[in-house]
């Protein structure tokens, strides 16, 4: 039988990196929002109301943002890549879609956001 699993959804969060391909882009941490899907079985945590028996999203949080803010990336590919990494190590998750968005500067004008998209299932 297949387990069918809900979806806990995190929109807009704010995190902040040195990331570009030039030095001076990387000179500077620029903001980035991350949006994301995590699947998960649902059931036991909506049957019992513990928090335990679910994801902590204020954790997931926190830790998205301590990990886009530790290093430097040149491209917004190899955090994206990170980040996805290890949010499937969280032992409930089945399944992550995952955006990341960058609002360059230097193309200002030209373009109001870059952003890449990662879906990964167990």
């Amino acid at each position: 039988m297949s387990q069918k699993l809900g979806c806990i959804r995190l929109t807009g969060i704010e995190c902040w990196s040195r990331i570009g391909v030039s030095p001076e882009e990387r000179a500077h941490p620029q903001r980035l929002v991350v949006n994301l899907d995590l699947s998960l079985d649902l059931k036991a945590a909506g049957r019992n109301d513990r928090l335990d028996l679910t994801l902590d999203y204020a954790q997931v949080v926190e830790s998205l943002r301590d990990q886009a803010s530790q290093g430097e990336f040149h491209l917004l590919e190899a955090l994206a890549s990170r980040l996805m990494q290890s949010l499937m190590e969280i032992p409930r998750v089945q399944a992550v879609a995952f955006e990341i968005e960058k609002f360059p500067a230097d193309l200002t004008g030209q373009l109001q956001k870059v952003a890449v998209r990662l879906d990964q299932s167990r």
